[in-house]
C-alpha cells in the first residue's frame, strides 16, 4: 500500500490523544475553559446532539489493569526493573491508605500516584489545550457512534489503488465518501464537554525492584494482594519471573567498550495497542559507533517469550553513503573504524493478541569481534499492552464493544504499515 495511508492513518490515530501512550505519574488539577469557537474548517454541533453514553451501571465499580504478569525481570540490568497497575474506579479512593504485597524475596517498594482529573462541566475535553490524561479520543467517540469501520477501510484502501488522473471525478467522489465517513461525528465531538462524560478516579501504581545484587532472587510470583482504601483484591491468574543470574554477556578484558561507542543505553519500552497482535516495530534498538575494525557475528533475544521476526541494519559513515540491508542474526558483518551502525527489529509477543494487560520482555544481546577480542552489546525490549483510560472504563463499565475498530480498520492500516517498513 501507499505511504498516504499511513499519513491518514497517524492523522486519524493522532486525534486520541492518548492511544498506546505511557502517561508520566503526577495529580492534575482541573481549570475553567470554555469550548473553543471555530476551532477547525468544522463549524461546532448545536448542543442537542444525541448522547451515545450508556447510564447502565456496571456490575463492579473498580477496575485493575496491569502488565507484569508474563514478564522477565533483570532487575539488576534493567533499566526500568518496574511494571505498573492502573485502577480505574466509579468512586474516588484513598491514596493515603495503600498496601501491595507480593510472596516474593527479591526486595521492592510500591508507591501510588492519583491520576484522576475531575473537570468543571462546562471544561472542553476534546481540544489540545486539555493537558489532563482525560482527553476524551475522537475514535472511541466513532465507536460510540457506530461507525462503519469495515466501510471506512474499504473507501480507504480503494483510494489507495485509483489513479487520480485516470478518472478525477471518480477518485473525487470516493475521496468525499471517506472523509464524509470519517468526520461524520466530528461536529459534534467537538462541542464535547464534562456534561456529556462520565466521571471516573484512575490511580498509577509502580512496583519497582531493587538493584541491589545482593536482595535478588530467582523466583516467580504468582499472586498480588493490593489494598487501596476501601478497595481490596487479589491478582492472580498469571505470573511473572525474576532473574538473579547474569545473563550470557562477554564483557572485554579492557575496561570501557571493545572497539564501539554506543549512542542508546537506555531501554526501549513501548505500549502496544489491543490490535498489534502483539507485534512491534523496534526502532534504533541497537545505535553505535565503531571506533576500531569490528564484525558483527550474532543477534539473538535472551529470556522472556519476545520472537524477532525481523532484523533491518543500516551502515553509514560521515564520509557520505549507507548501506541498509535486511539481516539473519548469523552471517558475519564487518564495520569499519568510524562507520556507524543502527539495528531496527519486529519483535513479537505471541500472547498479546488480541488481549490487554499483557507483558513481555527480553534482552536483545549482540555479538562481535574486535581483533583477537570478542565482546557483546545488549539492550533491553519492554512491550505492555493496555488501553488508555477513557477505552478501558468503555470496555469494562458501558460494555464498548471495540473490536470492529481493531479488526476492520486499526488491523489493516497496522498491516499496511508493516508492508511499508518490509519494502524499506
Amino acid at each position: 500500500m501507499k505511504k498516504t495511508m499511513i499519513i491518514i492513518l497517524a492523522a486519524l490515530l493522532a486525534l486520541s490523544c492518548l492511544a498506546g501512550c505511557k502517561n508520566k505519574p503526577g495529580t492534575a488539577a482541573a481549570t475553567e475553559a470554555t469550548v473553543p469557537q471555530e476551532t477547525s474548517i468544522y463549524p461546532t454541533a448545536p448542543a442537542d446532539y444525541a448522547n451515545p453514553f450508556s447510564d447502565v451501571p456496571p456490575e463492579g465499580d473498580v477496575i485493575v489493569l496491569h502488565s507484569g504478569f508474563g514478564q522477565d525481570i533483570w532487575p539488576y540490568y534493567s533499566y526500568f526493573p518496574e511494571f505498573d497497575l492502573y485502577v480505574i474506579s466509579k468512586r474516588p479512593l484513598d491514596t493515603t491508605d495503600f498496601s501491595l504485597t507480593m510472596p516474593i524475596q527479591t526486595g521492592f517498594t510500591a508507591e501510588v500516584y492519583d491520576l484522576s482529573v475531575i473537570p468543571a462541566p462546562s471544561e472542553d475535553l476534546t481540544s489540545g489545550a486539555q493537558t489532563g490524561i482525560h482527553v476524551f479520543p475522537y475514535y472511541l467517540y466513532q465507536i460510540y457512534r457506530g461507525t462503519d469501520w469495515k466501510e471506512y477501510t474499504r473507501l480507504q484502501q480503494k483510494l489507495e489503488n485509483m489513479d487520480v488522473f485516470a478518472d478525477v471525478e471518480a477518485y473525487n467522489a470516493t475521496k468525499e465518501a471517506r472523509d464524509t465517513l470519517a468526520l461524520q461525528y466530528w461536529q459534534d465531538y467537538l462541542s464535547l464537554t464534562a456534561r456529556d462524560l462520565p466521571v471516573f478516579y484512575a490511580y498509577q501504581i509502580q512496583v519497582r525492584f531493587t538493584m541491589d545484587a545482593a536482595a535478588i532472587y530467582d523466583e516467580e510470583c504468582s499472586r498480588i494482594e493490593l489494598h487501596l482504601g476501601d478497595f481490596d483484591t487479589v491478582l492472580e491468574g498469571g505470573s511473572f519471573r525474576i532473574h538473579a543470574e547474569s545473563p550470557p554477556l562477554q564483557a572485554p578484558s579492557q575496561d570501557g567498550w571493545l572497539g564501539i561507542h554506543p549512542g542508546i543505553l537506555g531501554p526501549y519500552r513501548a505500549n502496544c495497542s489491543f490490535g498489534d497482535e502483539g507485534i512491534e516495530r523496534v526502532e534504533m534498538l541497537m545505535d553505535l559507533d565503531a571506533t576500531e575494525d569490528i564484525t558483527l557475528t550474532d543477534f539473538s533475544l535472551y529470556g522472556g517469550r519476545l520472537e524477532c521476526l525481523q532484523l533491518n541494519v543500516t551502515i553509514s559513515s560521515d564520509r557520505g553513503g549507507s548501506m541498509d540491508f535486511y539481516w539473519d542474526g548469523k552471517t558475519p558483518v564487518k564495520l569499519k573504524a568510524g562507520e556507524h551502525l543502527d539495528i531496527s527489529a519486529v519483535v513479537r509477543d505471541p500472547s498479546g493478541s488480541g488481549s490487554y494487560g499483557c507483558g513481555a520482555r527480553s534482552l536483545a544481546i549482540l555479538r562481535y569481534s574486535c581483533g583477537e577480542e570478542t565482546a557483546t552489546h545488549f539492550a533491553e525490549i519492554i512491550l505492555e499492552s493496555r488501553p488508555d483510560l477513557w477505552e478501558a472504563y468503555a470496555v469494562w463499565f458501558d460494555g464498548l464493544d471495540v473490536s470492529s475498530y481493531y479488526k476492520d480498520y486499526y488491523q489493516p492500516c497496522w498491516n499496511a504499515w508493516r508492508d511499508e517498513f518490509k519494502e524499506g
